[in-house]
């Protein structure tokens, strides 16, 4: 986990509601993740990427990223990435995700917002229906609201805000009242799109350039103080 040091901040009067991202936020995938494209470059005859230059590339669509991580001569060939975001979804699909789980101390975290009767959400970039089945393994038990991509015929990825407000009219929460929590900086104009606060955690895939954004409202290192910016 990256060491930082929180940004000045103002805790706001009332809270109801809390949207956060899920991958490198609630849940580390990295590396099942990194293992499903890198599967994907190979089936479309491309070498594979390293871990770390995947996880620079996560949080933004899908399509975004295979151009991220596709080689340079490659990059601009829409067949290419149409090739290789076919290849992933079927790597994911059919993958195990053991290594998939979430980051310590954060079910018992959401489980205090809730008993405080703080509402939860899930906002991602994946496909829909893959973030329902991810959300359910592990949070199952908590009263979540989730969108991913495609859901109820949202058809724009993050840092479009169109899932984002869908979830604060799901839960009649306004913008004042609503936190978005993520890890990049795709989160963070995803919250400054939606006109929303923004809380970024350290154990992601950040960097000390983001966590610099003036847009953010603090930095949290673990789930204690990710409960208090909560305001809970």
């Amino acid at each position: 986990m990256k060491a930082h040091v929180g940004l000045s901040w103002r805790l706001p009067v009332s809270r109801r509601l809390v949207i956060f991202d899920a991958d490198g936020t609630l849940v580390d995938t990295v590396e099942d993740v990194a293992e499903c494209f890198n599967q994907a470059l190979v089936a479309a005859g491309y070498p594979s990427s390293t871990l770390e230059g995947v996880a620079a590339q996560l949080g933004k669509p899908l399509e975004e990223i295979v151009r991220g991580i596709l080689p340079p001569s490659a990059r601009g060939e829409d067949a290419a990435v149409a090739a290789v975001s076919k290849a992933y979804r079927q790597a994911y699909a059919a993958s195990p995700k053991s290594r998939t789980r979430p980051y310590p101390g954060v079910s018992e975290a959401l489980r205090k917002l809730v008993d405080s009767g703080m509402r939860i959400a899930v906002n991602s970039n994946k496909p829909h229906d893959n973030l329902v089945r991810l959300m359910d393994g592990f949070f199952g038990d908590l009263p979540l609201l989730v969108c991913g991509y495609g859901n109820v015929g949202i058809k724009s990825a993050k840092p479009d805000p169109e899932g984002a407000r869908w979830l604060m009219a799901e839960a009649k929460v306004p913008p004042a009242e609503t936190l978005y929590v993520g890890d990049t900086h795709i989160d963070v104009d995803t919250a400054s799109n939606a006109g929303v606060s923004c809380v970024v955690v350290a154990w992601g895939q950040g960097t000390d350039e983001l966590y610099r954004d003036p847009r953010i409202e603090r930095v949290v290192t673990d789930t204690d103080e990710l409960i208090a910016a909560c305001g809970r």
